[in-house]
């Protein structure tokens, strides 16, 4: 179980959690790695003899030991997303989470580990990476290089899934950021 979370780094606020106005359920590992994992760690309550039942934490992972566990706990049962505010979580410019790049590696990392696994699809991975050659593209538009840019989104272009992902992905964030608006102010 968890809350959702208004998440607030550099000044910029978005939401992270369930995006529908009712809690989402949720059945399967690939829900957390597709569009994006929206399970505020911050907010998470789990079942103890769950997680050590999985081996709880990895020892020796840097960034997203938090989706790993949760991946884990996912293969032996679901959980649920509330459409509530939990906590606002407010990140510090040295936060690892703040390294894209970083947590790319290591998102990659997680999603590649279960590949063996009967909920993973090749087009899962294509998807996560139609995601992001999407924002790569945003922050190379956002540094000026606008080449960059226009190469990553070339690249999206080529591939339906990809192009697909990312749409589901906009919906997603659209509906993300209309939750957030609705929140009352001294909440933000």
């Amino acid at each position: 179980m968890a809350d959702s979370v208004v998440y607030v780094a550099a000044g910029n606020r978005r939401w992270q959690g369930a995006v529908a106005r009712d809690p989402t359920v949720l059945n399967s590992p690939r829900q957390l790695l597709f569009p994006e994992n929206f399970v505020p760690h911050s907010s998470v309550m789990l079942r103890r003899d769950v997680a050590l039942e999985v081996g709880g934490y990895t020892e020796g992972m840097s960034h997203v030991q938090d989706l790993d566990l949760l991946v884990r706990m996912l293969e032996r049962g679901t959980g649920v997303v509330a459409p509530v505010v939990g906590a606002i979580y407010h990140a510090h410019e040295d936060q690892r989470s703040l390294d894209r790049a970083h947590m790319r590696v290591a998102h990659r990392s997680v999603i590649e580990k279960y590949r063996d696994r009967p909920w993973w699809t090749e087009r899962l991975l294509k998807a996560w990476d139609g995601v992001c050659a999407w924002d790569d593209a945003r922050f190379a538009l956002r540094e000026g290089k606008k080449i960059e840019a226009l190469r990553g989104l070339a690249r999206l272009m080529t591939d339906p899934v990809r192009l697909s992902a990312v749409t589901r992905l906009l919906v997603w964030r659209r509906q993300g950021r209309r939750r957030l608006s609705e929140l009352p102010a001294e909440l933000c």
